[in-house]
């Protein structure tokens, strides 16, 4: 009965283990805009800084990807535009506006 009573209990300080180091992604969006002409800019790269994830924006300039919770550098490159760094806090209270 005891070998029983161990055996459920290392299952459950190992499932919930498990359970504590899961993180909750959450989603960060925004669009990319033209600092002259304010019009939205499709295809423009978007890469987390220090990793290989990273979008590209839609037709519409949009975007959006999950990332999870903690302090990121975001770099935006276009063509014939100079990239910018973003840097942010996840999760966002608003969507992200970004002008190149």
């Amino acid at each position: 009965m005891t070998k029983l009573l161990r055996l459920i209990g290392v299952f459950l300080l190992l499932a919930s283990a498990g359970y504590a180091r899961q993180s909750t992604s959450f989603t960060v969006e925004g669009v990319v805009l033209d600092d002259n002409q304010k019009t939205t800019l499709p295809g423009v790269s978007i890469l987390v800084k220090g990793t290989t994830k990273g979008v590209v924006t839609e037709e519409d300039g949009s975007f959006s990807f999950e990332l999870d919770e903690g302090i990121y550098t975001l770099v935006f490159s276009y063509i014939g535009y100079t990239s910018k760094e973003v840097e942010l806090e996840v999760p966002l209270e608003q969507a992200l506006q970004v002008f190149l």
